[in-house]
């Protein structure tokens, strides 16, 4: 933890911040208290920054909550580990941005209770676990207590029934309440999720790659030409792990065509890292764009 005094004018109650980073580095912080007087707010960073690809972002104002965890591994041999182990709560209201929960892993057959901090995503129906190395972990069981003033308000208990194991920082192992897995990348904390859209819209959903642009892809027309279009709308879902690519996105909230779409959906907050469905819409293009000039 770092703290850092700043004087400043005085801009009432704070409701969002942005945070830019300079350099080539990735950067991503886990909570941001600004404290005034009597007075503090509470960030949670949501978006991981890796520049020259994504240099900035803003974080909202976060009604955080505690939880403690109760982790128990596997006593099969081999299944602790010694590396950083990161969980993602899935919940009725959103989902959580990756939170450390041990920086040194565990023990094989080990039970280790510790907490986090984050949003408040509501009761806790799914957990993902993620492994930053080269190494292998098997979880048992693990317990989510969500804490309030009084103590207690809520439990979920997850069991590792078919034995997954975590071997991966990018591609997390999901259990969900009921034992079963779900998939990686499911986007269910995306305002266009598969789960709410009717059957003619899944099936009008163009996948992306991460550097497909609209003046590259035929799923857009052979020839639409942004010069001649009006207004043209269309959903498309984007994979995870884009930033991964060196693509730079051009403009902010509007982009020219030779913008990767999925980097610019990314800038723009409309989707996360992990990926998820997206709506596009295309109208004539502009003679310079926000953020930086038509490529």
């Amino acid at each position: 933890m770092e703290k850092v005094k700043i004087f400043a004018e005085d801009v009432g109650s704070l409701q969002s911040v942005h945070i830019k980073i300079k350099g080539k580095d990735s950067y991503l912080c886990d909570t941001i208290r600004i404290e005034s007087g009597m007075n503090y707010w509470m960030f949670e960073c949501t978006i991981r920054l890796n520049c020259p690809i994504l240099c900035e972002a803003e974080y909202s104002l976060t009604d955080m909550e505690n939880y403690d965890l109760t982790v128990r591994t596997s006593s099969s041999e081999n299944a602790g580990t010694r590396a950083p182990v990161y969980i993602q709560l899935w919940g009725a209201y959103k989902r959580s941005p990756k939170k450390l929960l041990s920086e040194k892993g565990y023990l094989t057959g080990s039970l280790v209770q510790s907490s986090i901090t984050t949003g408040n995503v509501g009761d806790v129906t799914a957990i993902t676990l993620f492994l930053d190395g080269d190494d292998n972990w098997m979880p048992q069981e693990i317990i989510v207590r969500k804490i309030n003033s009084s103590g207690y308000s809520a439990e979920a208990q997850f069991f590792n029934t078919g034995n997954y194991q975590v071997d991966s920082i990018d591609k997390g192992v999901t259990i969900k309440l009921n034992n079963g897995e779900i998939p990686n990348g499911d986007d269910s904390n995306n305002e266009h999720s598969s789960s709410v859209l009717d059957e003619t819209d899944r099936k009008s959903i163009i996948k992306l790659s991460c550097r497909e642009n609209l003046k590259d892809n035929e799923n857009f027309g052979p020839s639409y030409g942004t010069s001649n279009v009006n207004f043209m709308t269309f959903l498309a879902s984007c994979p995870s792990d884009c930033l991964r690519e060196q693509q730079i996105a051009v403009g902010l909230g509007i982009h020219p065509e030779e913008s990767a779409i999925c980097i610019n959906a990314i800038v723009d907050q409309a989707v996360s890292n992990y990926g998820g469905i997206i709506s596009i819409n295309i109208f004539r293009g502009l003679e310079s764009y926000t953020g930086g000039r038509r490529m």
